[in-house]
C-alpha cells in the first residue's frame, strides 16, 4: 500500500478555494461586493494617491492648438443650478502654443477680437504623482473657523 502525500494537500487547497463561493451564496453577492468597496473607498491615503496620480497622467498631455482647455471664472455662473458641476468654470480653445505659455479665445458669435484672446503659462510638465502631491500640500492654507462664511464655502 502505497500513500500519496500530495492528496492532503489537494483537500486543503479545494477547501480554501471553495471558501468563496460559499459566502457569496451565504451572505450575497451585494453585500460582499458592498463591504469589499467600502473597505477600499475608506482609505483616505489611497484616494489621495488615486488623485495624485489622476493628475500625473493629465499632466503629461501636450496642450494642442484647437482643444478644449477650461479656466476658472474666478466667479460662480449666477445662471447655472448650483449641482452644475462646471459653474465656476468656463470651456475656451486653445488658440495658440509657444514654448512657455499659450493663448486660449473664447468662443463667441463674432470674429476674434483683442480682448477675446488671453495668454497662459505653460502648465508644468512631468512631474510624478508625490511631486504633485507634495506640491498640493504644500498649497494648503488653514482658514481659522471664526471666518469660515457661507460665500466663501460657495466659492470654494
Amino acid at each position: 500500500l502505497t500513500t500519496n502525500c500530495v492528496e492532503p494537500f489537494f483537500i486543503i487547497d479545494g477547501a480554501i478555494w471553495s471558501i468563496t463561493p460559499v459566502i457569496i451564496l451565504t451572505v450575497g453577492r451585494n453585500r460582499v461586493f458592498g463591504f469589499m468597496a467600502k473597505r477600499f473607498e475608506r482609505s483616505m491615503h489611497r484616494a489621495t494617491h488615486d488623485g495624485a496620480l489622476l493628475a500625473e497622467l493629465l499632466s503629461i498631455l501636450p496642450v494642442q492648438v484647437g482643444q478644449e482647455w477650461w479656466l476658472h471664472r474666478g466667479r460662480t455662473d449666477p445662471s447655472s443650478p448650483p449641482q452644475d458641476h462646471v459653474r465656476d468654470w468656463e470651456s475656451v480653445i486653445v488658440f495658440s502654443v509657444e514654448e512657455d505659455r499659450f493663448s486660449v479665445r473664447r468662443e463667441f458669435p463674432s470674429s476674434a477680437k483683442e480682448e477675446e484672446i488671453e495668454w497662459l503659462p505653460m502648465p508644468a510638465r512631468a512631474a510624478s504623482a508625490s511631486e504633485l502631491l507634495s506640491s498640493a500640500k504644500d498649497g494648503l492654507r488653514c482658514i481659522d473657523w471664526a471666518n469660515i462664511t457661507q460665500e466663501l464655502m460657495k466659492d470654494a
